[in-house]
C-alpha cells in the first residue's frame, strides 16, 4: 500500500497491490480530484469481472483519461478509455461514501466482538472458570 496523498484538505488513499514495484501503480498527485478515494481494482477475465462489479455495488465508478487523473506510468490503452495498468483499472468513489462504509463496517465488527465476548463470558461462567480481562465492564 502507497502511503496516503492529500490534496486540499482531503487525505486520499491509494491502495497499490503491486509488491515488486508499488510505484509502478502511483497517481499524480496534482491530477487527482478533492473528495474522491481512489483505489486500483483487479480486473481479470477468469473472474468475470466479479470485483469490478462488487466494487461497483459500493459506490466506485472506473476512472476514465477524460476525468484527467494521470498515473506516473502510462496506462495500457483500453477501447473504453478506463486507466487501467496490467489487469488493475483505476476506480474511486465520494469519499464521504467511503467514510460511511468503514464507520458502518467498524459497528458492525465491534457488535459481532461484543455478542461473541459476552457468549464467551457466558460459558465461561457456566464451567466455573474466572474470566480475567482487561476492561471496565466485568
Amino acid at each position: 500500500m502507497t502511503a496516503p496523498k492529500v490534496v486540499g484538505t482531503e487525505t486520499i488513499k491509494v491502495l497499490a497491490r503491486n509488491h515488486k514495484n508499488p510505484q509502478m501503480l502511483d497517481l499524480d498527485e496534482l491530477t487527482l480530484r478533492a473528495g474522491r478515494h481512489y483505489r486500483w481494482v483487479r480486473c481479470r477475465a477468469d473472474e468475470k469481472g466479479a470485483s469490478v462489479m462488487k466494487h461497483k455495488l459500493k459506490g466506485y465508478i472506473p476512472e476514465t483519461k477524460e476525468n484527467g487523473v494521470k498515473t506516473l506510468v502510462d496506462p495500457d490503452d483500453r477501447p473504453d478509455n478506463v486507466i487501467a495498468i496490467g489487469d488493475m483499472i483505476l476506480m474511486s468513489c465520494p469519499i464521504g461514501e467511503y467514510h460511511r462504509r468503514r464507520a458502518e463496517r467498524r459497528q458492525l465488527n465491534d457488535a459481532k466482538m461484543a455478542a461473541t465476548t459476552a457468549v464467551t463470558k457466558q460459558m465461561a461462567k457456566e464451567k466455573g472458570v474466572k474470566v480475567i480481562s482487561d476492561s471496565d465492564d466485568d
